[in-house]
């Protein structure tokens, strides 16, 4: 679909530093018509996304609001994520886990037994807590498949880390009058295949991340999770 194509060229003006582009380069790349180009344009300048000055265009918002707009107008979340750096695979995760109800705490970092530790995402929607490390990572073969593992084990053990540290985060995740804590850690990746367990934990592709989050409790049995009663911990 044109608008799919006019969004994913914008991506790629994003992804190699720029936010101008000309109308012509553009057209040139994805190959429609210049007045369905321009209508199209125009639609994005009105919802704040670009600025369309003559014959160049600005865009105006983060690469990551760009990039769920494209998801939101039917791309490939995949071939989306594909586009985006690290940090901004981070924050996509985090407007996924929002789209989905949670709230999002981002780059939490606590001490546990002296031991310093860093939260890429955590979605709170009670009793649930998501806990999640971002992977910007396509491929699982190879030296790549056994550092995963790695991260998966490390993973687990960060969630157990905050388990034990929920009596005094409690303001900063603002679950004060939360009873019970129930902490599911998620491995989210560039990776296509489906939901998969090692140890208890879900290797979830960035792709599946919607489908995860609404049916997730389906399969509680057989995911790894820390049930924390905080009435006990007041």
């Amino acid at each position: 679909m044109a608008h799919i194509r006019i969004l994913k060229r914008l991506l790629e003006v994003y992804e190699r530093g720029r936010i101008a582009i000309s109308i012509d380069e553009i057209k040139e790349r994805v190959r429609v018509p210049r007045d369905v180009l321009l209508h199209y344009l125009k639609e994005l300048e009105r919802r704040g996304i670009v600025q369309v000055n003559d014959d160049e265009l600005f865009i105006l918002v983060p690469s990551v609001e760009l990039a769920y707009h494209a998801i939101s107008m039917g791309a490939d979340i995949e071939e989306v994520a594909l586009y985006l750096n690290w940090r901004d695979f981070e924050r996509f995760t985090a407007m996924c886990l929002m789209e989905n109800g949670y709230e999002v705490i981002e780059h939490l970092i606590f001490k546990s037994e002296r031991r310093r530790y860093e939260v890429d995402v955590i979605g709170l929607r009670r009793p649930w807590a998501i806990v999640v490390d971002c992977k910007h990572w396509t491929m699982m073969r190879g030296s790549r498949s056994s550092k995963l593992k790695r991260a998966i084990v490390d993973h687990r053990r960060r969630t157990e880390a905050l388990a034990r540290c929920l009596p005094r985060l409690r303001k900063r995740l603002g679950i004060t009058r939360w009873h019970e804590v129930i902490l599911i850690p998620v491995l989210v990746t560039l990776y296509q295949e489906g939901v998969m367990l090692f140890e208890g934990v879900p290797l979830v592709p960035i792709c599946g991340l919607n489908e995860f989050l609404q049916e997730f409790q389906g399969i509680a049995e057989s995911i790894f999770l820390k049930k924390v009663p905080l009435n006990t911990l007041i």
